[in-house]
């Protein structure tokens, strides 16, 4: 009597199968988060260039009801310190949420005081007005007609990652050097535009004063 004997291949993965499996999973898991993570930074992007567009429009607003003055960046008449946010907001609708760039992780709304210090955008102060009222300085006030070329004057772009007190400056400037968060968006910064325009610049050009912070009127400096 023949007796025939079969092998049969035991049920379940090999350890070599369950590898590679596994490392079939980490790779499209990896490619899954770059992707998700790509949309996300995109979206952000959108959003705060958004943003900046209707703040460009409040300016715009602003400046139409002032004969072409332009806000500045600190209002200090009346003896009460008047950021250049403030002053646009009744132009927003009186919405603070435009002032939240979504990749700003330490923007702070809970009070004024906590906002102003880590404010997600900065007025470019230098270019744009720095102040009015300010003991021992005279006013830096500017208006549309001063501009002589609107589509190439950074008005406001994205704030420093903290205590950005809602204004930018080239990386160089040995006071103040608040450049926008390189960390934000990858190297870039959505900036607004005198004229309205909004485009994303690399966060490298505000390290020196050529080409976005180039004076069109000096800042006053402090009398002794």
């Amino acid at each position: 009597m023949n007796h025939s004997f079969s092998r049969r291949r035991p049920s379940g993965f090999t350890l070599i199968e369950l590898l590679t499996v596994i490392a079939i999973i980490g790779v499209l898991a990896g490619i899954i988060i770059a992707v998700v993570g790509n949309v996300r930074r995109n979206a952000q992007e959108s959003q705060s260039l958004a943003n900046l567009r209707q703040m460009g429009t409040a300016v715009q607003l602003y400046a139409a009801d002032r004969r072409g003055a332009l806000p500045v960046w600190q209002n200090f008449t009346g003896g009460i310190e008047t950021p250049w946010w403030k002053t646009i907001l009744p132009y927003l609708g009186d919405h603070k949420e435009v002032f939240h760039d979504p990749a700003h992780a330490e923007y702070d709304p809970s009070s004024d005081e906590t906002l102003h210090t880590n404010f997600s955008y900065g007025w470019n102060y230098e270019v744009m007005g720095r102040n009015i009222g300010e003991q021992d300085r005279d006013d830096h006030i500017l208006t549309m007609l001063s501009m002589p070329n609107p589509s190439k004057t950074l008005m406001i772009s994205i704030s420093s990652a903290t205590e950005s007190y809602s204004f930018i400056s080239y990386n160089s400037n040995p006071e103040w050097g608040k450049m926008p968060d390189p960390n934000r968006y990858n190297g870039k910064a959505p900036s607004l535009f005198l004229d309205g325009h909004v485009e994303v610049r690399p966060v490298d050009e505000f390290r020196t004063r050529e080409p976005w912070f180039v004076f069109i009127k000096e800042v006053p400096v402090k009398r002794q």
